[in-house]
């Protein structure tokens, strides 16, 4: 799948990469999943 969504022009990264990538910029995760946001301090994992 991610060969397919590079060769269509998207960069795929995991959700660990994301969170690092966040947290470095200077955001904070939370764990609150009534905010409707797809990445969370709790999931921040490559498990998706």
């Amino acid at each position: 799948m991610e060969t397919a969504l590079r060769a269509l022009g998207w960069h795929v990264i995991s959700r660990a990469d994301a969170a690092s990538r966040l947290r470095a910029a200077g955001y904070r995760l939370g764990i609150s999943r009534a905010a409707g946001h797809l990445l969370y301090d709790d999931e921040a994992d490559d498990t998706t």
